[in-house]
């Protein structure tokens, strides 16, 4: 019995983890994808007025662009590199321990960590007392609230802000078509 109620819990903790882990990947990807546009928007005005202005030479706008490129990829690297180290299960486990308005008494930490452990009593755990920590940590669960774990309107603040920001670069590029083309053309 205890087997099988450590088993229905350990699921329903593996996919509350894995909308808790979807959520969390969905911030980073606002934000990376937000920064990456405010970056482009920042720096697209600037190049289509260094542009208009100076008039820049084919080395330039190479040295220019290439530099962006480098700004892009190393915002993308960061992201990936930030992304991978928040999803590892045991951080977003304490992550929804310190964040969620339940006390989980590390029942959900431990739980999350010894999952796929074959061999429990090595920890000091014994298996009736593990069966009990997932069932209390799986029933704890449903009382929390995944918004308040991942906080989602930071990203998307961001991620709006962003596009918004690019704005100006769709409006003067319609304006002046001809430059904009020739901005493109190397």
């Amino acid at each position: 019995m205890a087997s099988s109620t450590s088993f229905t819990g350990m699921e329903t903790l593996r996919g509350f983890m894995a909308r808790v882990r979807f959520l969390a990947t969905f911030r980073r990807f606002c934000e990376g994808l937000g920064a990456i546009f405010a970056l482009f928007g920042a720096s697209a005005l600037t190049f289509y007025i260094l542009e208009l202005t100076i008039r820049l030479d084919d080395n330039s706008r190479v040295a220019v662009l290439a530099s962006l490129a480098l700004v892009v990829v190393f915002i993308v690297l960061r992201q990936l590199v930030v992304l991978w180290r928040e999803t590892r299960d045991a951080r977003l486990a304490r992550t929804v321990e310190v964040r969620s308005h339940v006390y989980f008494a590390n029942e959900f930490v431990t739980a999350v960590q010894l999952d796929g452990t074959s061999d429990v009593e090595q920890y000091g755990y014994s298996e009736a007392l593990m069966g009990a920590c997932v069932a209390s940590a799986a029933r704890k669960v449903s009382a929390v609230r995944l918004l308040d774990v991942v906080p989602l309107k930071t990203a998307v603040v961001l991620l709006v802000g962003a596009i918004i920001g690019c704005l100006p670069m769709a409006v003067i590029s319609h304006l002046y078509p001809n430059e904009a083309r020739n901005l493109v053309a190397l």
